[in-house]
């Protein structure tokens, strides 16, 4: 196994070691998520990981050990930006689409940037993982992660307008999704 391939794994093992720690603490809320929603969100989350490992077709893409080290960089910033954005939530975080008590609209640190760090942390953590991969099939990895999270960012949208109004719709007039000043 080549040496950014386990760089890569000790990055996300390090992510999820943190995630499931930070979760203990994390405030109960009312969800607004049902089972099946969240199953498919973690089914996706769980295909994609599975095509970054297994890497079932072999088509390798060009790149050596420079593309792998920029991929395992990628990996690290993408998932050091979705930590900033837990820690910064506390415990208003939630791993389904919830609402707190004393939940109110967060504008600040990462959530200055985009509206929805922690997806977009991963995000460019999965892309990272795919260029240490450098196969055609870790690019598809991409595009399911990134469909999944667009389809839980459609439903956090609707229940945030639906509990805060003028003040999340101001919110995203202001402030992007997922990528800065683009999307």
């Amino acid at each position: 196994m080549a040496i950014a391939t386990i760089i890569n794994l000790a990055l996300w093992a390090t992510w999820l070691a943190y995630w499931i720690v930070a979760a203990r603490s994390a405030a109960r809320g009312a969800s607004f998520e049902r089972r099946g929603s969240r199953l498919l969100h973690l089914g996706a989350a769980l295909a994609s990981l599975a095509l970054l490992v297994f890497r079932p077709f072999h088509l390798e893409l060009p790149g050596g050990a420079v593309v792998a080290a920029a991929g395992d960089l990628v990996t690290g910033l993408g998932l050091a930006f979705a930590i900033w954005a837990r820690i910064h939530l506390g415990q208003r975080w939630s791993g389904r689409v919830e609402v707190k008590p004393g939940h109110r609209v967060v504008r600040s640190g990462p959530y200055a940037w985009v509206r929805h760090p922690i997806y977009a942390g991963i995000l460019v953590a999965v892309a990272g993982s795919a260029l240490v991969a450098r196969e055609l099939t870790a690019a598809l990895a991409v595009v399911i992660m990134a469909l999944a999270y667009l389809r839980k960012v459609r439903m956090e949208e609707a229940v945030l307008l639906q509990s805060f109004g003028p003040e999340y719709q101001a919110y995203q007039r202001e402030v992007k999704a997922l990528v800065p000043f683009i999307v």
